[in-house]
């Protein structure tokens, strides 16, 4: 047998006598392995593909891409393409496009390094080096498809591809260093990959020379390296939601009390004017009497904690149904779905009343109470409601006055 190895890289080759039968089998179940490797890899980046269009995360396409070419890569040495794909015409032309889809593939690595794990925030410095060793690496294998240059592309170009490996394995644990549990996903899943090329490449110089099963490892920890980063992608995408969906409370929420805001207040109060039982609302507008002779007495950050007090009472005094919301300065306002709203506003008085002496000084509120009517929007109930709290004002304070 003669092996015609011009122009590639030799590697260890074996050589087996089977009878037709016994052969039959063995290519039946390397067939059945390496399809389900490969179908793994091509399903999870046309997975990964959809959700980066559907969130608009770079990330997702990156990680597309580069298992995608990975795929391709291991289709190609495995001799998959040939049999049972029987694309013998592209396995002919490996030469002109096998350097430039593991030059992607390495690049889409590396930016998908740069996204999932956030080296813009970590390792803004390294980022700039990934990113120019990236142009470069696509520029020379641009160069390499012009006529004369083919030969001088390709001795820089193979040299540059085997710097990415530690690269991008020197960028990844100094992002787990900076506390990047992405990074570590990262590395979980593509350390197994670089062990098993790693030790490929070292039997080119007589190490491990019996181990035959290189390439099946290759598909192996290609597809594991698939699944781990795909759900490392999931978990990122989870985590970026429960982010989003945190900001979005606390920017509903006052910060001093932990009421909800006016515009929250108002977006729940909408809510319930929408429900079937909207007839039985009722608004209760709240504004703590002489709040300026209060600061002046115990200073802001006195103020501050007889707000909190003030919330305290509202919380203690009211159903969990029941919507509370700090309107501005020393101003609450609370919605009530049934029961007897001018009761509720006493017990809330006469419950500041009661806790007063925490404050080490009397503490009163003046209650305008109002029931809303059918077709009428919140600005109008707030409106009767707030003249219902001014006559509680002008009749002399610390009273609750239905309007």
């Amino acid at each position: 047998v003669h092996v015609d190895a011009s122009d590639t890289v030799p590697s260890p080759m074996y050589f087996v006598l089977r009878d037709a039968a016994a052969q039959s089998r063995v290519e039946a179940g390397w067939l059945a392995f390496a399809t389900a490797c490969l179908v793994t890899m091509l399903a999870t980046a046309v997975i990964a593909l959809f959700f980066g269009l559907r969130l608009r995360d770079p990330a997702f396409g990156w990680y597309a891409a580069y298992v995608t070419t990975y795929a391709l890569i291991q289709a190609t040495q495995s001799g998959y393409i040939v049999r049972p794909l029987g694309w013998d015409a592209m396995a002919a032309t490996l030469p002109a496009w096998g350097r430039a889809v593991t030059t992607l593939s390495i690049v889409s690595a590396v930016l998908f390094l740069d996204r999932f794990a956030g080296l813009g925030q970590r390792l803004p410095r390294l980022r700039r080096v990934l990113h120019g060793y990236c142009a470069l690496m696509l520029v020379l294998v641009t160069l390499g498809y012009v006529p004369g240059l083919q030969v001088a592309m390709r001795a820089l170009i193979n040299p540059l591809l085997i710097l990415g490996a530690p690269l991008v394995l020197g960028t990844a644990i100094a992002a787990v260093l900076r506390r990047s549990r992405y990074a570590a996903i990262f590395l979980l899943g593509w350390l197994p990959l670089l062990g098993v090329t790693v030790l490929g490449s070292l039997q080119l110089y007589g190490i491990a020379p019996d181990w035959t099963w290189s390439d099946d490892a290759a598909l192996a920890v290609g597809a594991f390296e698939a699944i781990v980063l795909l759900l490392g992608l999931g978990e990122r995408a989870a985590s970026v939601r429960r982010q989003r969906d945190q900001a979005r409370v606390l920017a509903g929420v006052d910060p001093l009390t932990g009421l909800p805001n006016r515009r929250a207040w108002r977006d729940a109060l909408e809510a319930c004017l929408r429900e079937p039982d909207a007839a039985g609302l009722s608004v209760l507008y709240l504004d703590l009497d002489h709040f300026k002779r209060v600061n002046d007495r115990l200073g802001h950050a006195g103020g501050d904690r007889v707000l909190q007090l003030f919330a305290d009472v509202l919380r203690h005094a009211l159903r969990a149904d029941d919507v509370i919301g700090r309107y501005g300065g020393e101003e609450f306002v609370v919605g009530l779905v049934g029961g007897d709203a001018q009761a509720v506003a006493e017990r809330i008085r006469t419950g500041l009343h009661a806790r007063s002496r925490e404050a080490d000084m009397p503490l009163t509120v003046s209650i305008g109470v109002t029931a809303w009517r059918t077709g009428e929007g919140i600005d109008e109930l707030l409106r009767r409601a707030d003249a219902a709290l001014y006559a509680a004002k002008h009749g002399g304070r610390d009273r609750v006055v239905a309007g």
